[in-house]
Formats: structure tokens, C-alpha cells, sequence
């Protein structure tokens, strides 16, 4: 997929967060002193909007946590620190005065062995919240 002009970079740098949408997807682009980074705007643990979450970062990371359930996102590595469920990251760039993202689809089959694995360990766990949320992904799959 190609890479898809978003915002204007010094918006970005003034506000440090925006919310961009696209084909029906919320996008939070953050420009932190690690770097600017790219995820979906919604907590992977029930949906709450992470734009509205603490953002903690210094030259070596930059956590994001969610303020409903305290989920703890690395951005730099991709990382759950706390939580369970992954966090979507998509590729960003700077080119010229313009921010930039690439919306890759993740293949299904991946998708759905990521979902089959992490449903198995909470099947395993009795994470209960766990196998509802990763049965309702598979079904929505």
C-alpha cells in the first residue's frame, strides 16, 4: 500500500497529538521526543480512545497508557508493557512539511493465528474477559 498524507507536520508538532480518519478508521499520530508514532486510536482492551490517555516519554521511550484500565502500549517497540492485547501500530513518516502513514493490511491468516494464539493461552489462563474479546475477533474474521 502507499504511503498517505495525513497532516500538516507543524500541526502536529503544536497539539503532540491529532486524530486523523481514514476509511472509517481512527488513526492517533503522536509526536513525542522518541518520535512520531502511529496506532489506532482505541484501546485494543474495550474501545476506550487513547487520545485521551497519558503519554510518557524520554529519548529511549514512549509509553502510552490508557486511562480507563491503565493498558500500557511501548510505541517505540510495540510492546503490551500491561494488558494483554496488542496494539496496532502503523508505519509514519515526516516528508517535507507533511505527515504520513502507511496502512498495511495485516494478512488474515496472521490475523487469525495471533487470535487462535492468544485465545488458546487465555483459555489456558481462565482470562475470561480475554476469551470473549479474541472469540468475538475471530468471529468477526
Amino acid at each position: 500500500m502507499a504511503w498517505i498524507d495525513v497532516a500538516a507536520a507543524d500541526e502536529l508538532a503544536a497539539a503532540g497529538k491529532l486524530v486523523i480518519r481514514h476509511d472509517g478508521r481512527q488513526i492517533l499520530l503522536l509526536d513525542t521526543p522518541t518520535g512520531l508514532f502511529a496506532c489506532v486510536n482505541r484501546c485494543p482492551h474495550e474501545g476506550y480512545p487513547l487520545r485521551e490517555g497519558s503519554l510518557s516519554a524520554d529519548k529511549n521511550s514512549c509509553v502510552l497508557t490508557c486511562n480507563w484500565h491503565n493498558w500500557k502500549f511501548d510505541l517505540s517497540s510495540g510492546e503490551t508493557l500491561v494488558g494483554g492485547d496488542r496494539l496496532r501500530r502503523f508505519p509514519v513518516r515526516r516528508c517535507d512539511s507533511r505527515i504520513e502513514i502507511e496502512i498495511v493490511p495485516e494478512p488474515l491468516a496472521d490475523r487469525r493465528s495471533t487470535i487462535l494464539t492468544s485465545l488458546r493461552r487465555a483459555l489456558h489462563e481462565d482470562d475470561r474477559d480475554r476469551q470473549i474479546r479474541e472469540a468475538a475477533r475471530l468471529m468477526q474474521l
